[in-house]
C-alpha cells in the first residue's frame, strides 16, 4: 500500500520526456461567452517544466443583423463568424506534495484567426497573442487525468478561456 502511495506520489510530476495528449472543451469570455473545442499535446522536459502546443476551435455563432445594423436596403442578412488558436508556451508545475493534484502556471504565445461574415463578405484578422494563467492537473490513475484551467489571452481584444481537458499522460 505504501509503495502504491509512493508510485502514485512521483506520477504526479511527469517524468522527463514523458508526453501528455489531451482534449478540450472549454468557454471563452469576450463580452459574451462562446464554446470552444481543442486539443493538445505536451512534453515535459523536466519533472516541473512542460512544453505545450495546443490548438482550439471556437465558433462565434451566427444570427442574423437587425435592420439598424447595416441600413443597406433594410436587408437582415445572415452573419457568423468563428476563430482558431495555436498556440505554444509552457505549464510549469508547483509541487504541493499532494499525491494526485498538481497544480500549475501556463504561459504561452501563439496566433489566434478571428473570420467573420456579413452581407456574403468575409473579413479575417491574424495576430499575434500570449497568454497566462493558471490550471490544475487531476490524476484519476498513473496515466490518466483530468485538467482545469484559466487563461488569459492578449491579443487586439483581451479574452478569458475556461477549459476542462482529459489527457493521457505516456510515463
Amino acid at each position: 500500500m505504501v509503495l502504491a502511495a509512493v508510485g502514485l506520489a512521483a506520477a504526479q510530476t511527469p517524468e522527463p520526456g514523458a508526453v501528455e495528449v489531451s482534449a478540450t472543451a472549454a468557454s471563452i469570455f469576450n463580452g459574451g461567452i462562446h464554446p470552444a473545442v481543442g486539443a493538445g499535446v505536451g512534453i515535459a522536459t523536466t519533472r516541473h517544466v512542460m512544453g505545450v502546443a495546443e490548438f482550439t476551435y471556437i465558433p462565434l455563432g451566427g444570427g442574423v443583423l437587425k435592420p439598424g445594423d447595416f441600413d443597406l436596403l433594410r436587408l437582415t442578412p445572415r452573419t457568423g463568424g468563428k476563430a482558431v488558436d495555436f498556440h505554444g508556451g509552457l505549464h510549469i508545475a508547483v509541487p504541493t506534495g499532494s499525491d494526485r493534484a498538481l497544480p500549475y502556471l501556463a504561459v504561452g504565445v501563439g496566433l489566434v484567426r478571428q473570420s467573420f461574415t456579413a452581407l456574403g463578405l468575409g473579413h479575417t484578422t491574424t495576430g499575434v497573442a500570449g497568454s497566462f494563467g493558471v490550471g490544475l492537473k487531476w490524476l484519476i490513475s498513473e496515466r490518466i487525468g483530468v485538467r482545469l484551467e484559466l487563461k488569459v489571452y492578449t491579443p487586439n481584444r483581451t479574452f478569458v478561456r475556461v477549459g476542462v481537458s482529459l489527457f493521457y499522460r505516456s510515463r
